[in-house]
C-alpha cells in the first residue's frame, strides 16, 4: 500500500504507520478487519522549510524532512552496483552507507557492495533485491546500518527466498547506524557458515555505542536521558545517542563532548568520530586534539564520512 510501513504489536492490538499516496486504502482495509482509533493522518508534502518563515538562516546541514518522515525519491544505483564482481568465495556482503568516505571504510573492512542512502534517499527494496542479484556468491549478509531499511533489506531477502531459481541463501544483520555495522563486518568470519556468522555479527551489533550530531527539524519536547525531558526548537544543535534524543548544545562540538559523557568514554577504548558535510576536517582535527586532552587513555580517531545532515557520527567501543 505504501513504503516504511512499521508494525508493531501482538495478536489483539496493532499500531501501523505507513506511508502512502491515499490514507483511504490503508484505513478502510482496516476497518475491514477490527475497531480502529487513535488515526493520524499527516500530509508529508506540506511540511514547510522553517528558514522560508523566519529571517534567521537554518544552520549548515539542515534537513527540511524529519529523519524518520523520508520524503524524496531513492537515488540512482551507486556506482559499486556497475562494477563487475569476480567469484567470490565465502559470504558476500553488501552493506548502506550514508556518505562516500563511509562507503570507502566498509568497502575496506572487505564489502563487496556499498547501496548509497542518506536520510531522504533511503534505498529500494529494488537496488538491495538487484545487488542480491548481482552477486556470484550463493550466501549473502546484508547490513542495513539504518532501522529505517532494516524492512526494505527484509523484504529483498524474501524475494529472493520466494525465487526458487535465485540459488541463494540471504541473511540481514539487524544493524541501525554506521558503527553498528562496522562492528558487525569486523566480527564477519570468512571460513564460519552463514548461521554462525548471522549470531555472531549480531552479537557485535552491541558491543559499540553510536552517537550522532545533526539538526533539530521541528519544535519538539522529548523524554530524555536518563530522567529528564528536553525542549528542542527547529533549528538547535541536537545529539542522539542509541537512536534515542538525550542532549542539546551551543554547537555540533559541544554535543560531541555531551555525548562522550553520556557513552562513559572515559571507560571505553576506541573513539571514532565520522565528521559529514556540515562540518570540515579542519573543525574535526580541533576537536580530535580537545578531546585527546580530556581522554589520555582512549584513542581517538576522525574520519571523513562524507554523510549529509550529520556533522558527526561517534562509535564508541
Amino acid at each position: 500500500m505504501g513504503d516504511y510501513p512499521l508494525v508493531e504489536g501482538d495478536e489483539h492490538v496493532v499500531k501501523v504507520h505507513v506511508h502512502v499516496p491515499n490514507p483511504g486504502v490503508p484505513l478502510s482495509y482496516a476497518i475491514g478487519l477490527g475497531f480502529v482509533t487513535d488515526v493520524i493522518v499527516e500530509n508529508m508534502d506540506d511540511m514547510q522549510i522553517p528558514e522560508l518563515r523566519s529571517p534567521q538562516p537554518m544552520p549548515a546541514g539542515y534537513d527540511p524532512a524529519p529523519p524518520r518522515f523520508e520524503t524524496a525519491p531513492s537515488p540512482p544505483a551507486s556506482p559499486a552496483l556497475e562494477e563487475p564482481l569476480e567469484p567470490i568465495e565465502g559470504p558476500c556482503i553488501i552493506v548502506v552507507a550514508p556518505g562516500p568516505g563511509l562507503a570507502r571504510v566498509f568497502k575496506s573492512l572487505g564489502a563487496h557492495i556499498v547501496v548509497s542512502s542518506g536520510q531522504t534517499m533511503n534505498p529500494s527494496t529494488q537496488e538491495l533485491y538487484e545487488a542480491i542479484q548481482r552477486l556470484p556468491a550463493d550466501q549473502v549478509i546484508i547490513l542495513p546500518n539504518n532501522g529505517n531499511i532494516i524492512m526494505a533489506a527484509q523484504q529483498a531477502q524474501a524475494l529472493i527466498e520466494q525465487d526458487e531459481s535465485a540459488g541463494k541463501a540471504v541473511a540481514v544483520v539487524p544493524s541501525k547506524s554506521v558503527p553498528q555495522g562496522i562492528s558487525g563486518l569486523l566480527a564477519l568470519n570468512l571460513h564460519a557458515e552463514l548461521d554462525h556468522n548471522v549470531r555472531t555479527m549480531t552479537a557485535a551489533l552491541s558491543h559499540v555505542q553510536t552517537g550522532e550530531v545533526t539538526v533539530a527539524v521541528q519544535d519538539a519536547h522529548f523524554g530524555s536521558f536518563p530522567n529528564d525531558s528536553i525542549d528542542v526548537k527547529a533549528g538547535d544543535v541536537i545529539g542522539l545517542l542509541n537512536d534515542n534524543l538525550t542532549t542539546t548544545g551551543p554547537n555540533a562540538e559541544e554535543v560531541v563532548k555531551i555525548l562522550l559523557e553520556q557513552m562513559a568514554a572515559e571507560e571505553l577504548e576506541v573513539i571514532t568520530l565520522y565528521y559529514g558535510e556540515p562540518t570540515n576536517a579542519e573543525t574535526a582535527e580541533a576537536l580530535q586534539a580537545a578531546l585527546g586532552e580530556s581522554y589520555t587513555a582512549q584513542e581517538i580517531e576522525i574520519v571523513n564520512g562524507g554523510q549529509p545532515f550529520y556533522h558527526y557520527i561517534i562509535s564508541a567501543e
